[in-house]
């Protein structure tokens, strides 16, 4: 009788201890399952953040077209504005070798002309 009791006192402690095992790995379980969601929806950002990244560096390579394509457009104004400066230069030079109350008035018409354009 002494040894069928203590045979079910060890049985009871075993018994103890795997329900305290059972419930150890429920909640790592649980635990498992939280982190794995975590994990996809970290996943699911990665891919939006890249897709979003993609989509800017396409946004950047089409500004850089545009401005390319009007690079050409400003250097020839920026020519043409020379070109503008250096006759005006001329006529107020000329207009000052024949100096008369008129040659100011057609210089200063000529620079509102020119910088209307």
């Amino acid at each position: 009788i002494v040894e069928h009791a203590e045979q079910k006192a060890r049985l009871a402690v075993l018994q103890q201890k795997l329900d305290e095992m059972a419930f150890t790995h429920g909640a790592a379980a649980v635990q498992h399952e939280a982190t794995d969601r975590q994990l996809k929806n970290a996943n699911t950002q990665i891919i939006n953040l890249t897709m979003e990244l993609a989509a800017s560096k396409e946004q950047m390579q089409t500004l850089r077209d545009e401005i390319m394509a009007i690079v050409p457009t400003l250097e020839t104004e920026r020519r043409n504005v020379r070109e503008l400066q250096s006759k005006i230069d001329a006529l107020q030079h000329h207009d000052s070798m024949h100096a008369s109350p008129c040659s100011d008035s057609l210089v200063n018409d000529r620079l509102q002309n020119v910088n209307a354009e």
